[in-house]
């Protein structure tokens, strides 16, 4: 009788155990799907900049032009 509980206790155990990975293994899952948006929202960022430099460079130009012709 005590060998049967015995590994009637492993065997909860081992279950228990498994229990335990998978839900580690959705945590990383998780993690790694917010990591993605992070980087998406930082390419978002970043074309943004990008946007806003263009537009400066652009008023540069006709402020400029301008002052070409009448010299």
């Amino acid at each position: 009788m005590p060998q049967q509980q015995k590994q009637q206790q492993q065997r909860k155990k081992q279950h228990k155990q498994q229990q335990q990975r998978r839900q580690q293994q959705q945590q990383q899952q998780q993690q790694q799907e917010q990591q993605q948006q992070q980087q998406q929202q930082q390419q978002q960022q970043q074309q943004q900049q990008q946007q806003q430099q263009q537009q400066c460079t652009l008023w540069q130009v006709y402020e400029l032009l301008p002052n070409t012709i009448v010299s």
